[in-house]
């Protein structure tokens, strides 16, 4: 159970009245917060340097006062952190950590290489105006259940079946730009036997297009077990080229089990769920159920 919550802002920097509000939403949760120093610090479009920011997550995961880490904000950043953390501290000290958008690499790395969950969760800087279905996603992820249960759409937003089927894995994936740009690195996302999670946002469908084909033209599509497509916010949708267009074209040959319009990314109201827990799709039925977690 998370009693005590450190917020840290790896990726893009926050305006103090913005971080400000972050700090009382996650009191208002019911948490004592600590606000790492880069929640409050500049450095070109970052919340700080890359060392502040490192230092921020490394110091939280080493700090016993802390039981888990929420991430102010996304934007870009997260990806320079990668060589500065000390992944074997953090494997020592397994806690919450969460957030989505830029901060994918960061879930999926620390999931990976020290073999606890991650949480795909709103950023602290929503929290203030986060609706009840998305609170109580967000506290099922801080109760840190051993099963987490079923991930349902909130009323009147259908889960629509891209291929029937059904697959069992371990969650991966959050934003599809940034598990694009991991493909080649020491960082690259591990799909293989994984139901893997995509969403996006602000971009066209040729570029969400080009990404796709990425995936797939490096193998993540090819060895996952199954694909999840949630929210494509302010993915402007052309009269010739729609998003559409590339799952049927892209996804649907691969004839691995697909659903999309899940209620996850950078709408909301938006569910969260723990990457690297063992899931079960039922893509016959737009169903998932999330069990067994990682230690």
């Amino acid at each position: 159970m998370v009693k005590t919550v450190g917020i840290a802002a790896p990726a893009g920097r926050a305006e103090k009245d913005s971080a400000d509000r972050a700090v009382m939403a996650v009191r208002k949760l019911g948490f004592d917060v600590i606000a790492g120093e880069s929640c409050y610090s500049r450095h070109l479009s970052f919340s700080g340097t890359d060392n502040i920011r490192a230092r921020d997550i490394n110091t939280m995961f080493a700090d016993k006062r802390t039981d888990g880490i929420i991430c102010l904000r996304g934007g870009y950043g997260s990806q320079r952190l990668m060589p500065l953390l000390d992944y074997g501290m953090i494997r020592a000290n397994p806690k919450f950590f969460s957030g989505y958008s830029d901060i994918t690499a960061l879930l999926n790395t620390i999931t990976e290489r020290c073999g606890f969950v991650t949480y795909h969760t709103p950023m602290a800087f929503k929290l203030d105006i986060a609706d009840g279905y998305t609170l109580s996603y967000l506290k099922r992820c801080f109760h840190r259940n051993k099963v987490f249960g079923p991930l349902e759409n909130p009323p009147g937003r259908p889960v629509k079946t891209l291929t029937p089927g059904r697959a069992k894995g371990r969650i991966k994936g959050g934003n599809l730009s940034l598990i694009a740009s991991s493909i080649g690195t020491d960082y690259e996302i591990e799909t293989e036997n994984a139901l893997l999670f995509i969403e996006e946002v602000g971009e066209t469908p040729e570029k969400i297009d080009r990404m796709l084909l990425h995936l797939k033209n490096a193998g993540l599509l090819g060895k996952c077990a199954g694909i999840v497509f949630g929210d494509f916010t302010d993915c402007y949708t052309g009269a010739e080229f729609k998003l559409e267009d590339s799952l049927y074209e892209i996804i649907k040959p691969l004839n691995k089990p697909a659903v999309y319009n899940l209620a996850f990314g950078h709408c909301m109201p938006t569910m969260s769920f723990p990457i690297g827990a063992e899931a079960e799709l039922d893509a016959v039925n737009g169903a998932i159920f999330v069990g067994t977690a990682l230690r």
